[in-house]
């Protein structure tokens, strides 16, 4: 799959097609390929319909950001992990709060 990518980064756009002549692949293998390294790895990207071309600067700071703040909603302790809120490490309660103002 690294022949794959590495064509499809030295081009401007390519289609199974292109892959198939060029490195001696079945067309369904080069649509496979090329589907995997859009979708799943997000190494290359759509142009259309069976038309695929390098990733921009600009795509990756994207993906970059995207993971980035599935990250940070990864770390977040969500409901699930505090049903009740007896179990909560905050305390929720308003019976000591004091409000003072000037």
């Amino acid at each position: 799959m690294r022949g794959v990518l590495e064509l499809v980064n030295s081009r401007v756009q390519t289609t199974a097609a292109d892959l198939a002549a060029n490195l001696g692949i079945g067309d369904s293998t080069a649509r496979q390929y090329l589907r995997r390294l859009a979708d799943e790895h997000r190494l290359i990207t759509r142009i259309n319909t069976g038309v695929y071309g390098p990733v921009t600067v600009s795509q990756v700071a994207q993906v970059s950001r995207e993971q980035d703040c599935a990250d940070s909603a990864d770390e977040r302790p969500s409901e699930r992990d505090y049903p009740d809120e007896t179990d909560s490490p905050i305390d929720l309660s308003l019976d000591d709060l004091v409000v003072s103002g000037g």
